[in-house]
């Protein structure tokens, strides 16, 4: 993990090399397979899902990584956050 500039977010954000993302993408699928289960077994609507429960444990490992609290929409850190996405930027990522 590194911190760097995002454009989108305009701050220095944790931005993780190829194994740090590969480890959240992971716990990132996990977590909608959760959200997708809970769903149909309930009968839910996604106002209805508690997010927030079934994301932890991917806030828990980006608090891992990252050293920092969780302050991004989930989708935002999988979409952005990845070095090797920003390497014809920085070649910083492994």
């Amino acid at each position: 993990m590194k911190l760097r500039y995002c454009r989108h977010c305009k701050k220095d954000v944790p931005m993780f090399d190829n194994k740090e993302y590969a480890q959240l993408r992971e716990v990132f699928s996990e977590c909608i397979r959760s959200i997708k289960e809970y769903r149909r077994i309930n009968n839910a609507t996604l106002p209805e899902t508690p997010l927030d429960d079934l994301y932890k444990p991917f806030g828990e490992m980006y608090e891992r990584f990252a050293g920092v609290e969780l302050e991004f929409d989930v989708d935002e850190v999988i979409r952005r956050h990845y070095l090797a996405r920003w390497k014809k930027y920085k070649h910083e990522a492994d």
